[in-house]
Order: C-alpha cells, then sequence, then structure tokens
C-alpha cells in the first residue's frame, strides 16, 4: 500500500512539474549575429614560443564599405604593455606563409596598452575573397617582422 502511494505520488509530480514550468519559449534574438560573410579567426602565439610569449585575441574581414575593399578588425591580449606591433593578413595558413594580402602599409601597427590589450582596423584595397586560405600574423617588432608572436587561421563563412 505504501509503495502504491508512492508512486501515485511519484506520477503526481512527474506530471504535475512540467505543467507548473510551461512558460514563453527562450528565443534568441539575431542582434548579435555575425554577417554570413565574415572570415574569423582565433589569435594565439606558436608552441614555440610556450612560456615567452602567451598572446591571445581574435581577428576577422568582411566586405568592406567600398566596393572591391576588406574590412579587417583584430584584437589582442596578453601582450607586453607598451608594445607595438605590426600585423597582416596573410595568404596561406599559419606557419605557411604565401605573401601579404593587400599592401603591408595597409595595416597600422598593434598599440599594446597598460592592461596588455590591443586593437587595430585595416581596409585592405582587394576583393574579400570567396575561398582560399588565410591567415593573421602578429609580428614582434617593427623591427623584426621575421619572428611572428601570434597567428590565426582565418575560417571562412559559412554558406
Amino acid at each position: 500500500m505504501i509503495m502504491n502511494m508512492r508512486r501515485a505520488a511519484a506520477l503526481t509530480a512527474i506530471t504535475l512539474v512540467p505543467a507548473c514550468s510551461i512558460g514563453q519559449a527562450v528565443q534568441m534574438g539575431d542582434s548579435g549575429a555575425l554577417p554570413s560573410s565574415r572570415w574569423q579567426a582565433a589569435m594565439s602565439s606558436p608552441p614555440s614560443l610556450d612560456g615567452a610569449v602567451e598572446m591571445a585575441g581574435m581577428a576577422w574581414m568582411a566586405n568592406g564599405e567600398q566596393a572591391n575593399t576588406t574590412r579587417i578588425e583584430i584584437e589582442i591580449e596578453n601582450a607586453a604593455p607598451g608594445g607595438e606591433h605590426p600585423w597582416e593578413v596573410r595568404q596561406g595558413r599559419c606557419g605557411s606563409d604565401r605573401g601579404p594580402f593587400g599592401s603591408s602599409g595597409d595595416y597600422e601597427p598593434l598599440e599594446v596598452g597598460g592592461d596588455g590589450r590591443a586593437t587595430a582596423s585595416a581596409t585592405v584595397q582587394q576583393v574579400l575573397p570567396s575561398s582560399g586560405d588565410y591567415s593573421v600574423s602578429v609580428f614582434a617588432a617593427p623591427t623584426n617582422r621575421d619572428l611572428v608572436v601570434a597567428c590565426g587561421n582565418l575560417a571562412p563563412p559559412i554558406a
């Protein structure tokens, strides 16, 4: 008898709890949606620099405001305060560089604040690619563009 009462109580609870929680379904707004034509990259320092430099961040590229241009933005963190780092989008993936996307002069250097963060943007006089391999490289210093201190492979937009 007690077992039957417990089962009845459990069944009642199982059927009433969902009924009590009926409400408006969660809806995701599209105000933060990314454009379908945006390439994205997660920035990080190469494993060979572990313990010396450990930058992180993100970058993206999308159609520019003017015809036949590409807008690129980057933000990094955990960089040495006061540092200045050239950066640019490169053709190819991190570690297999095939040259710049646009001109090196299109990219203003990243100027790191006291909090170790920096942001920059660029507009390149080239059409946004629809395919291929591209990456964003951050270089050690204006006088040392041979050492990449952070890199991120740009993932193409999801069609």
